[in-house]
Formats: structure tokens, C-alpha cells, sequence
């Protein structure tokens, strides 16, 4: 980095420095008692202690269950460092994370709710957006680069809950504003309320804007946005999924960081912010974010040294496929040659599904335990868990070609939800834990579909669906001709659907098939004469299904 530019940004740092008795108490007192002065070690058990509890209503249980997820939206904002996007990002353990370039500085107040009580949104004048002095407080550090100095100046509020309209005022505008750009009208109702409290929450009663930013309150708001993230505080895996994804792909496109590499990432922020000779400021610029990007990289390398020094794709194809063939080295000809020409037929096509269209078995993996793109569960599995689930998987797909001869894709229009498309109808593998119920299946797929894009549910709506129970789930409740009405999958009241022709009306069933019957075709090959009079019985018996033959 250019000379003058470094010098810049060393300027814009000191600019933003505050001295650490500005500390919240209760995290102050926190890390005066139990961080400051101990060893690594001590600090990590203590973490490890604090983040298996759950919230309850204590203030300093609460002030820390709200401190991690501060500590996750830094650990965000330390991946775009790493990416490019900014060259330094400044760690305060109160308000405040700071990320900045030479020509742009956002400045972050994070909020959360982390009571029993939270609910997933709050109508805004239920919360202290105006009338506590949050906006105020964001928009006025303004005054440190007023305007026409060559620094632009962005403010963020990212909470864990939704901040909504109330009856009266209205700021949903504000919400995911990506570009900082929003045009603010006159009668914008947070302009007034900011207007009617215009130094609430500062120490300086006599603050004016003008003087000492440079701009007016309404030009400071265009580049002000609330930014949910977490918003379920039963889901929290859901955002510590998207930032192990983001630090994960800087190591590798199809690496995520586990739920245990986060704790650790954050200990070594903690402890390191708290034993510098900055007090409990902590500045990271690129070259320090690598350092951080290093020690996950080990500590990935480790984790996964077992798995993928002895295995790709290619090779646990072959392993798991050969596999399955050595059940059935007793065969009688022809059904033991000709399954074997099934099997390799099907070898062929796994790879050539995987290594042509990209669809790796990581990615695989990920969505048939969760539905999602990034699973933690993945990356929490021991190597030998992580073969049964792909054998589960292999297997499923294996019964699925014989049923349609090979007639039937990985879906390429679903980023999420594990899914092979046939002429007329889509079929979902979804992953189920060991004594899981079908109610509880139910509920995984509602969450999973939930989740799909607009486009996503459309394209779910123009074939039959049917969704394969897999895993050691309890099987007594899953019987098969089982089906449920689509709408209690997808919700139908949403806009996107066309409303000339309802959806709703059209009578559409969602079918369930459990799993491990559906495999458990593979273990009657032997009483099959030829691969021919058992093809015939598997789509007999699973034609219910995929209305084969009609």
C-alpha cells in the first residue's frame, strides 16, 4: 500500500480511538475479573464455560450472550477484511465495530436481545432506535471526518432482532439499505424523531450537526441502515453458519470453519484485545487479519487431515460403490454380473455428476443434513459418521436410477435443498438424525422450504414433489403412501404467487417416503433371478410413488 494512503488511514485509526473507561460497566467488570491477567488457557476454559449456558435474565449472562454475538458480526466484518473490501477494522467490547479504507469508514453499533423473553421483532417504538440515542450516537461520529475531507462515512445498526414499523412511525426503509445511498424525504419519520431528539444520548447537549459534520441530519440518515442478523435466537447456527461459510471460503471454495474453530477464533480476539498495550481497543489491518486467517487454516488442515488426506470425491465414490458390490460376491450369473454392470454404470454417472456439473460430495453432504449450503454439522462429524452419511446418500440414489433408468439429475435451479429432478416431479433427500420422529421430519422440511428463494418455491409448484426420509430415524410413525397437503409446506399467502389463478385451490400433495424401506430394496437382489425381474419389482413397488408407467 502506497505511502500516503497508509498514512491516511493511520490518521482516520487514531481519529477513531476512544479510551477504555468508556467501556460498558458490566463487560468491563466481566473482563477485569475473570480475563485480564490469566493465561490463554484459563481464558479459554472460561469461554467454553460461559458459552454453554444458556441465556437467562442475569444482566452479566445476558451482556455476555449478547457480547458473542457482537463478537460474530466482528468475526463477519474480519472475513471482509480478508477479502479486500477494507483495510483495518478497530474491536471496541462495548458498542462499536469500526471498518474502514482510505475513501470509506463504517462505523457498527451492534444491539441484541438475549433474554427467554426475545421475540424475532420489535415495532420500533418499543425500542430506543430515537428515543435511547442509538441514531444519534452512529450518525454524529461523523464529526470525526466531516464531509469534504475525501472520507466517506456509512452507519450500520445490526441487532438480532427485526426493528419494524409502528402504527405511527415507519422505518422499514431502512432495513438492508446495501448501498448507503437512501433518498430520505422530508417527511421521513425517523428524520423528525432524530430531529425532535437531536442529542439524545450525547454528551454534548449543544451538538449541531452542521457545524461539526458538515452535512444535515437528513443527509447523515441516507447513509444510515439497521441490519438484521440471527434474528432467531433459537437459530443462532444460522448466522454462525454464514460466517464460517464466509471465513471458510477464504481457505478453500469448499471449506466452512466448525462451531469449535469459531469459539476459538473469538478467544484469540478476546484475549489478545485485553493484553495489548492498546487496553481493550483492538486494531487488525490486513496483514494482522492474515495472521488470524493462518491460525484457522492450521486448524482446519488438522481437523480434516484425516478425511481428505485418504480421500477426494473420486476416491469415495469408488470405495463406496465397491462397497455395496461386495455384498453381493454370492450372486448367482447372470443377476451377479449384471448388477455389477448396475453399479458401475452408477460409478460413471456419480462421477461424471460430480466432476462435470460441480456438484461436489461436500456440497452434497451439507444439504442433505440441513437443507442448506453450509451445514455445522458437517464439519462436527467424525471421517467414519461422514461415510455413513454419504453411503445413505449413495444408496438412496442408487434405487432412484434403477427406477427411472438413469433418467434423473441433480436439480441445478436449488441452492439449498438436496434435489433430483425427473421429467415430472422433483425428489428431496432429507436427511433425518437417529430417532427422529415423522412429525419432527415434518418440521425440518417446513423449515428447509421456508427458507428457499421465491423462485425456488415457484419452481417446486410446477412438478410433484416427493421427500425421501433418510438416516436412523424412528421409522414407526413414517409408513409409506403417506402424503401431506403442500400447504403445510409452503405458505401460499405470500405475494409472489400469481393471484389470477390460485395456488391455494389446486389439489396438491406432498409425498413422504420413509427412507430406509426405500433402500432396503438392495438387500432382496438375491432373490432375483435376473437385474430385469428386479427392476420390474422395485417400480411396482415404488411406482405409488412416481406414478411410474402412467
Amino acid at each position: 500500500m502506497e505511502k500516503i494512503e497508509m498514512d491516511k488511514i493511520e490518521k482516520i485509526v487514531s481519529a477513531i480511538k476512544k479510551k477504555e473507561e468508556e467501556l460498558d460497566p458490566i463487560i468491563q467488570e466481566i473482563i477485569q475479573d475473570n480475563i485480564k491477567n490469566n493465561s490463554k488457557d484459563d481464558f479459554y476454559m472460561l469461554l467454553n464455560k460461559l458459552l454453554d449456558e444458556q441465556p437467562g435474565e442475569d444482566g452479566g449472562q445476558n451482556a455476555l450472550t449478547g457480547f458473542y454475538f457482537q463478537m460474530l458480526c466482528t468475526l463477519y466484518y474480519l472475513a471482509e477484511v480478508l477479502e479486500g473490501r477494507w483495510d483495518f477494522l478497530v474491536l471496541e467490547l462495548h458498542q462499536d465495530i469500526i471498518v474502514g479504507n482510505s475513501s470509506t469508514i463504517r462505523f457498527t453499533q451492534v444491539k441484541s436481545e438475549v433474554t427467554t423473553k426475545k421475540k424475532l421483532s420489535k415495532e420500533v417504538t418499543k425500542t430506543e432506535l430515537y428515543t435511547g440515542g442509538w441514531v444519534q450516537k452512529l450518525i454524529s461520529m461523523a464529526r470525526l471526518f466531516p464531509k469534504g475531507q475525501g472520507v466517506e462515512t456509512e452507519f450500520e445498526l445490526m441487532t438480532n432482532f427485526i426493528i419494524k414499523d409502528s402504527p405511527t412511525v415507519k422505518v422499514e426503509h431502512y432495513l438492508y439499505n446495501k448501498d448507503f445511498d437512501h433518498h430520505i424525504a422530508d417527511d421521513d419519520h425517523l428524520l423528525q424523531k432524530v430531529n425532535d431528539f437531536k442529542t439524545r444520548g450525547l454528551d454534548d447537549k449543544d451538538f449541531n450537526y452542521e457545524v461539526s459534520c458538515k452535512e444535515s441530519i437528513k443527509e447523515l440518515l441516507s447513509r444510515f441502515r439497521i441490519n438484521p442478523k440471527a434474528v432467531d435466537i433459537n437459530n443462532l447456527e444460522d448466522f454462525i453458519g454464514t460466517v464460517s461459510n464466509k471465513l471458510g471460503r477464504l481457505i478453500h471454495e469448499s471449506v466452512a470453519i466448525s462451531f469449535k474453530d469459531i469459539n476459538y477464533l473469538i478467544g484469540e480476539l478476546c484475549f489478545e484485545c485485553n493484553h495489548s498495550n492498546q487496553g481493550s481497543l483492538m486494531y487488525i489491518d490486513n496483514e494482522r487479519a492474515f495472521e488470524f486467517l493462518q491460525i484457522l487454516k492450521q486448524r482446519v488442515s488438522s481437523n480434516l487431515e484425516e478425511f481428505y488426506t485418504t480421500t477426494n470425491n473420486n476416491i469415495l465414490i469408488d470405495e463406496i460403490v465397491t462397497k455395496i458390490n461386495s455384498s453381493y460376491t454370492e450372486l448367482k450369473e447372470p443377476m451377479k454380473n449384471q448388477i455389477y454392470d448396475e453399479l458401475e454404470k452408477f460409478r460413471i454417472y456419480l462421477k461424471n455428476s460430480i466432476n462435470d456439473e460441480g456438484f461436489s460430495i461436500n456440497v452434497m453432504v451439507h444439504r442433505y443434513l440441513e437443507g442448506k449450503s453450509f451445514s455445522l454439522k458437517y464439519n462436527s462429524m467424525p471421517p467414519l459418521k461422514l461415510k455413513e452419511k454419504i453411503e445413505e446418500i449413495f444408496k438412496t440414489l442408487l434405487i432412484l436410477n434403477v427406477l427411472h433408468d438413469d433418467d434423473i439429475n441433480f436439480s441445478n435451479e436449488f441452492t439449498s435443498i438436496l434435489i433430483k429432478e425427473a421429467k415430472n416431479s422433483y425428489i428431496s433427500l432429507v436427511g433425518l438424525d437417529t430417532d427422529q420422529t415423522m412429525e419432527e421430519g415434518l418440521e425440518k422440511l417446513r423449515n428447509i422450504i421456508e427458507k428457499a428463494t421465491d423462485k425456488e418455491k415457484i419452481l417446486i409448484l410446477m412438478k410433484e414433489n416427493h421427500t425421501i426420509f433418510q438416516g436412523e430415524y424412528d421409522d414407526e410413525d413414517i409408513q409409506e403412501k403417506q402424503t401431506i397437503d403442500a400447504s403445510e409446506v409452503i405458505n401460499f399467502e405470500n405475494d409472489f404467487f400469481p393471484q389470477e389463478k390460485s395456488i391455494k385451490d389446486v389439489d396438491y400433495h406432498w409425498t413422504i417416503i420413509p427412507g430406509r424401506k426405500f433402500i432396503a430394496y438392495l438387500r432382496r437382489v438375491r432373490r432375483y433371478e435376473d437385474i430385469y425381474t428386479f427392476k420390474h419389482d422395485v417400480r411396482k413397488g415404488l411406482g405409488v410413488f412416481f406414478k411410474v408407467g402412467e
